[in-house]
């Protein structure tokens, strides 16, 4: 029996109850998703869902579970155990379920340029429980092989933005936004957010969609 209609259901209920006045309230993050280090919103798509942290020494926990910790086989989108949600780069992981909606699947295409003009002109919205919000503009989408070192790279990256390893993802790609090697430049923080490309289970391309802002880090502004 298929264990995702309920989780979708549960995710579109739970983005209601998170806004006050239409917009996601950092205080009722904790109360609507408990343990969500962050909410997420992508312009363009339907992505509209809490970001948990994986438990340490079972990273996949999240991909097998919604945010209540019920089975699910869509999961919930979710960082590192050691990730900075408030930091200057973190990556997200979430289920691309092909045909039925819920997680990441409105990104796994987005590698190709006719879909990333969906969101080319939007933003990524990332609102974390302690109060910090940044907007995040989109920079390029990219199919790569998932075990390879540009993945390995940026998904090790805490403690600055990874241009390098973003610089040879816009190189990958036709994908990108109009002055993004500019955007780039003056990045102070980034978020990848990594899904399945494939509609066939069990395939290593990854599709990254990477996303910039010239906000600094407020782990670093409010230390």
């Amino acid at each position: 029996m298929w264990r995702g209609a309920a989780t979708v259901a549960a995710s579109a209920e739970a983005a209601r109850s998170v806004r006050t006045d239409g917009a996601v309230s950092p205080e009722l993050i904790g109360d609507v998703a408990p343990g969500a280090v962050a909410w997420l919103e992508v312009g363009g798509t339907g992505v509209d869902l809490p970001i948990m942290r994986a438990p340490e020494g079972d990273e996949g926990f999240y991909l097998e579970h919604d945010h209540t910790g019920a089975d699910s086989d869509v999961g919930v989108p979710y960082v590192a155990p050691d990730a900075r949600p408030d930091g200057p780069a973190v990556m997200a992981f979430g289920h691309h379920v092909a045909l039925t909606g819920g997680s990441f699947t409105e990104l796994y295409d987005l590698w190709r340029p006719d879909r990333f003009a969906a969101i080319e002109h939007a933003s990524a919205r990332w609102t974390t429980p302690a109060g910090g919000v940044c907007e995040f503009r989109p920079l390029c989408a990219a199919r790569i092989d998932g075990g390879e070192e540009l993945a390995t790279a940026l998904a090790a990256e805490r403690t600055e933005v990874p241009r390098e390893g973003l610089h040879a993802l816009l190189g990958r790609t036709e994908a990108k936004a109009g002055g993004a090697e500019e955007a780039l430049a003056k990045a102070r923080r980034s978020l990848v957010l990594v899904t399945c490309a494939s509609v066939v289970p069990g395939r290593s391309e990854r599709t990254l969609v990477a996303f910039v802002s010239a906000e600094a880090p407020r782990d670093e502004t409010h230390m």
